[in-house]
C-alpha cells in the first residue's frame, strides 16, 4: 500500500492554520479566547469540504445541526468542549444514517 498526500492548496486562514492543531491545542486556544468555537467549526467545515473529495471520509453532513450547538458547547465543562468532531457511522445517532462503515448496508436514519 502506498501513501498519498492530500492537496491542501486553496485552504487559507484558520482552515489551513488549524490543520496542525490536535484537540488539546484547539481547546486551549478556544479557552484562551484566541479563536471562538464557531470559528473553529467553520474552519473545520471548510477543510472537510475541500479535502473530502480526495479522501471520501465524510458520508453524512449535518453542519446545520452543528452550528446552533457549538456556542453552548464551548462553554461546557468537558475537556474538549467546543472542539468539532466527526462521528463514525458505526453507532446510531438520531437522524443520521447508520452504515457500519460499509456500502453493503442500506443506510437507515437512527430512531429518535
Amino acid at each position: 500500500m502506498t501513501s498519498q498526500r492530500v492537496n491542501i492548496n486553496g485552504l487559507q486562514g484558520l482552515a489551513l492554520e488549524s490543520i496542525a492543531w490536535d484537540a488539546t491545542e484547539t481547546r486551549a486556544r478556544i479557552a484562551a479566547g484566541e479563536v471562538s468555537a464557531r470559528e473553529v467549526l467553520e474552519a473545520t467545515i471548510e477543510r472537510a469540504e475541500h479535502l473530502d473529495p480526495q479522501l471520501g471520509a465524510v458520508v453524512h453532513r449535518d453542519y446545520a445541526a452543528a452550528r446552533p450547538l457549538v456556542d453552548g458547547a464551548a462553554r461546557g465543562p468537558g475537556v474538549f468542549a467546543g472542539v468539532p468532531t466527526y462521528i463514525k457511522d458505526m453507532e446510531n445517532l438520531q437522524g443520521a444514517p447508520t452504515r457500519y462503515g460499509a456500502q453493503a448496508f442500506t443506510p437507515k436514519p437512527a430512531p429518535a
